[in-house]
């Protein structure tokens, strides 16, 4: 039952809604696309570089998989190669791609079509086709409730601060769920993680957990199932760094046998399958403050599970990974903002923060309040001075340190 608005009311920056979004949804869904910026972007994050063990992983005895595109390089010989190619290849059909699809973002697809030109390109384009009808999903009430029961959701980070996607299987066994919502909150969810949770260079990838005890076998919808593992295959490059299924029935088994001929060789690679709830693996990528203690973590399992919270800040993460020394001078100037910023809002009177933000105009819709104030912690001048025009607060993954959200769609993830 929704309160009070006070109660429930999450201020649409605080949000990964797009403009083009916010006539489509009530405010009292606002927190469904909340974005904790203590989880989206720990600080400790922003020092963390990943080794070349996490960058580039093998898949076979002679084949690797790159997990990690670094935003400036290096690549190596035969990508840099395999990418010119591909800029004559595109020369010669004389087609030509959004900016957005970046070098980074080519070698995504490049090298998941195994420096295939002709795969490359057609990968591309059936991506960019379903990006126009796919996003930005909007939630349904139906996909709503599978969030509220806690189907999907996010908790903690490992030691290479890569978050944990955990699924209960076992709702999709509810009477009357359709199939495809649960597809639609399964995406809506895995690019919410994409767009939010991660950092371009360095942290790419998730760990998905999915639990499923109590899964009646009759209850899984194969041809359904079969059509999003293709899917995720297509649209979703290199983002899965492990996926760990929990009480996994000899029935069960026979259902991966039926899809399995579907999957790639690198994502085969990437599955381990546990016949209980062992959570072994699961402690051995992260600090138990990381996981519910249901997987054998210290943190509280949860009952509310959306949005995403940070859970704690201790990550454990591998010493030649961090830089320790600039996180800490990083940690003290972030404290300093802090209070400078307490200071300067005690001093400023509620008049002077109506002159000095700029209220931005919403299109009409059914809702009462149409207009809000743009208030970015990334400049405390704003406190000070209004802006021309509008800026939405950055989340991770995207690249600049302010950037207009209004073409946010149109990248590529």
């Amino acid at each position: 039952m929704i309160g009070e608005k006070e109660d429930w009311y999450i201020p649409v920056e605080e949000t990964c809604i797009t403009p083009d979004m916010v006539p489509r949804i009530n405010e009292a869904d606002y927190k469904y696309y909340y974005v904790d910026k203590n989880l989206s972007r720990p600080l400790i994050m922003e020092y963390y570089t990943p080794s070349n063990d996490v960058m580039i992983v093998p898949f076979s005895k002679n084949d690797v998989e790159r997990m990690i595109y670094p935003l400036d390089g290096p690549y190596g010989e035969e990508e840099e190669t395999a990418y010119e190619k591909f800029q004559v290849y595109l020369k010669e059909i004389k087609e030509t791609f959004p900016e957005s699809l970046t070098k980074r973002r080519i070698m995504r697809f490049l090298n998941s079509n195994s420096f295939k030109l002709k795969e490359t390109y057609n990968n591309i384009k059936e991506h960019l086709d379903w990006r126009k009808v796919m996003l930005p999903i909007i939630l349904t009430q139906e996909n709503i409730a599978l969030i509220e029961r806690g189907f999907i959701y996010v908790h903690g980070r490992d030691r290479h601060f890569r978050p944990f996607l955990f699924v209960n299987a076992d709702i999709i066994a509810i009477e009357g769920i359709d199939p495809e919502n649960v597809f639609q909150t399964s995406w809506f969810v895995t690019i919410y993680i994409v767009q939010n949770l991660l950092k371009r260079g360095s942290v790419e990838n998730c760990i998905d957990v999915v639990n499923l005890g109590g899964l009646p076998i009759d209850k899984i919808p194969r041809e359904a199932l079969k059509k999003f593992i293709v899917e995720i295959q297509v649209h979703l490059k290199g983002r899965i760094a492990k996926m760990l299924f929990l009480h996994v029935t000899f029935g069960l088994r026979m259902i991966y046998f039926f899809i399995s001929p579907f999957l790639e060789a690198k994502v085969k690679n990437k599955i381990i399958m546990k016949g209980d709830g062992s959570s072994k693996e699961i402690l051995e990528l992260a600090h138990p403050s990381q996981i519910e203690k249901k997987y054998g973590g210290t943190a509280e399992n949860l009952t509310q599970f959306w949005p995403p919270r940070a859970i704690s800040d201790e990550y454990d993460p591998y010493p030649k990974c961090i830089n320790f020394e600039e996180f800490k001078k990083a940690k003290e100037a972030q404290k300093s903002l802090a209070s400078e910023k307490q200071a300067l809002l005690k001093e400023n009177s509620e008049e002077n923060k109506e002159r000095s933000f700029e209220v931005i105009k919403i299109p009409q819709r059914s809702l009462a309040a149409k207009n809000y104030e743009v208030n970015t912690e990334e400049n405390i001048d704003t406190m000070k001075q209004g802006k021309k025009e509008f800026m939405w607060p950055v989340r991770a993954g995207t690249e600049g340190e302010v950037k207009k959200r209004s073409d946010c769609c149109c990248c590529i993830f």
